[in-house]
């Protein structure tokens, strides 16, 4: 993933490796623990595999819902 340099996060926020990939690190007392999401195993990896629709949640916070 070469473009993570290009991300522009807000002050005290960045992404850094772990085991499961990337983190979305930052002060623990104002952002509370790491942020990380898996696309690409339980049920995002169905959809990923087998699609699910312009109606799935998924589909809509993307902006893909149904014009």
């Amino acid at each position: 993933m070469t473009d993570v340099e290009k991300v522009v996060l807000p002050d005290g926020l960045r992404l850094v490796p772990s085991d499961e990939g990337l983190a979305l690190v930052g002060d623990e007392k104002r952002y509370g623990n790491p942020l990380s999401v898996d696309f690409v195993s339980g049920k995002a990896a169905h959809r990923r595999r087998f699609g699910g629709g312009r109606g799935q949640l998924i589909a809509k916070a993307c902006g893909l819902a149904r014009a």
